[in-house]
């Protein structure tokens, strides 16, 4: 088997960063030439994620295939820089469930179904199908929760077991955390020994150890985890809170982690490549030392305000765009609904520009149509996405047509290929209007972008409506969709049905969210003078 597996555990608690340390470690083998596949392994019974709620899980990714996914895949791709798929993502209940379905289909012949081993070999069986599907150089499997999870030892022994079968293509890293003792003034080491105590009785001993903690440790804290863990000492790594998680995979390549890991696999030492990704991470450090006036002040509106993680990659593809502009950003997060503080003339002028959310409800809401009403009086650049542009819609064709409700304009997806969740998911090809504002932003006269919606509005109902204000400016492949709209008359004000934060990534930001930066910018700039 030429695929060499990486897994990533963790341990004491969830939360500390597994997600971020195993797309650094696939950014660092991608720079080195290496092909790189990203899996995640979730423990929880849900088997479709999608519908998980954002104040748990954070934000829902969507792969090009148009899977709902774990936000750590958002991570993975912008890290590593490619497009993961379904076989990329996991839960318990997505194994259980094709489990269940070989019994439906007679495929087991009535014998009687044990967690080991039949669904043991079902993890085992989408572990290995990496390496007969994809074939890469190293395959990077997360397995989430922490070590001890009950509900996360069907995975630990299929990881032994995989082991036992090939023990020349596995290396496991184990990232643990170390509480600090303030009354003490240390760090505490006993949880991680438990941890790895654990992680042994399942049969792994990890190869690596990631010590995650506040600051950097003292050199004895490592040297103690070495000595307990048998484990040489160059193979302990303690990483602190960075200002930017994605210095990470710079920092890791000092520690020379993936040294660490072609020894491991006895394979040659090569050069590493990546001077873009440097260039990248100074900019976003640098963005941090930036003044008010070369900050943005972005309105952010919609619901889900006070869990920003629910917005991750809208976030993130802000936040690097506006670097490579050298400019900084600063978020206001609003609601039009329960916000108790009213926007008005005054306080909306202080905003650069505002992203109206892709949560937001599709109903009337004289509050949202307010601040809708506002942002275009004032000509600050708005950008709607998915539920937010159904919004900018509505409000643009009551300007226009008295009394029209979302039931007039809106319509359920007509096709979809999710048979538990009806959507229309996934990437779509996207035509655009020639010669027209979102034409010159692409500079093509088709895109191909991911969405994820389970209404849409239907271009035969705009045209009836014979709209001067609203244009059309993107429509789907078959022309019956409306894909894109604006406000002729702002300088940006424009809606998308898409989802072009899935598509925006560190060294290939989308267009779109360039062009958006680009009139904040205009504006501040004009405020200025």
């Amino acid at each position: 088997m030429k695929t060499k597996y990486i897994f990533v555990t963790g341990g004491v608690i969830s939360g500390i960063g597994k997600g971020v340390c195993a797309a650094s470690i696939g950014n660092l083998l991608k720079s080195k030439n290496y092909s790189v596949f990203s899996m995640k392994l979730d423990p929880y019974l849900n088997s479709n994620p999608g519908i998980l709620s954002p104040k748990e899980h954070g934000e829902v990714f969507v792969t090009e295939d148009g899977t709902e996914t774990d936000l750590d895949l958002g991570y993975y791709e912008r890290f590593i820089g490619t497009n993961l798929t379904s076989d990329s993502s996991f839960t318990s209940g997505k194994l259980y469930k094709k489990l269940f379905e070989k019994e439906l289909s007679g495929t087991i012949r009535g014998k009687t179904m044990q967690v080991i081993p039949d669904y043991t070999n079902e993890i085992i069986e989408v572990i290995l199908n990496i390496s007969k599907k994809y074939n890469p150089d190293f395959a990077i499997v997360e397995i989430g929760g922490t070590v001890g999870d009950l509900e996360s030892n069907p995975f630990f022994y299929a990881l032994a077991q995989l082991n036992y079968q090939y023990p020349k293509n596995m290396f496991f890293v184990h990232v643990s955390y170390l509480p600090y003792i303030s009354i003490t003034k240390e760090y505490k080491t006993k949880p991680t020994q438990h941890s790895i105590t654990n992680l042994r009785s399942l049969n792994i001993n990890p190869n690596l150890i990631i010590l995650r903690s506040d600051k950097l440790v003292e050199e004895n804290i490592c040297s103690k985890v070495a000595s307990i863990s048998f484990i040489e000492r160059k193979n302990i790594i303690n990483v602190a809170n960075f200002e930017t998680i994605y210095y990470l995979p710079l920092y890791l390549e000092k520690m020379n982690i993936v040294e660490i890991i072609e020894n491991h696999f006895n394979l040659k030492l090569t050069k590493s490549n990546n001077k873009n990704w440097e260039n990248f991470v100074s900019k976003i450090l640098n963005q941090k030392k930036l003044d008010d006036l070369k900050t943005l002040n972005i309105l952010m509106i919609g619901s889900n305000d006070k869990f920003e993680d629910s917005y991750k990659s809208i976030k993130d593809a802000l936040i690097i765009t506006s670097a490579f502009a050298n400019y900084n950003i600063k978020f206001t997060w609003f609601d039009p609904l329960e916000n108790e503080v009213k926007l008005n003339d005054n306080l909306i002028s202080n905003f650069d520009g505002a992203i109206i959310l892709p949560t937001v409800e599709i109903k009337e809401e004289k509050e949202f149509d307010n601040v809708l009403d506002l942002l275009q009086q004032k000509n600050i650049p708005t950008f709607g996405i998915c539920n937010g542009f159904f919004k900018m819609a509505l409000n643009l064709i009551n300007k226009e047509k008295n009394n029209i409700k979302f039931t007039d304009i809106i319509s359920k997806v007509a096709n979809y290929n999710e048979i538990d969740f009806p959507i229309r998911i996934g990437i779509r090809k996207i035509k655009l209007a020639k010669n027209s504002k979102i034409n010159k932003i692409y500079s093509k006269e088709e895109i191909s972008e991911r969405h994820k919606h389970k209404y849409c509005i239907l271009d035969e109902k705009i045209a009836q409506l014979a709209l001067n204000n609203l244009v059309v400016l993107g429509k789907s492949q078959d022309n019956k969709i409306v894909e894109i709209i604006e406000n002729k008359n702002n300088d940006f004000y424009i809606g998308v049905q898409f989802r072009p934060e899935y598509n925006s990534k560190p060294l290939d930001s989308n267009p779109i969210f360039i062009k958006f930066i680009e009139a904040c910018i205009n504006k501040k700039t004009k405020k200025q003078k």
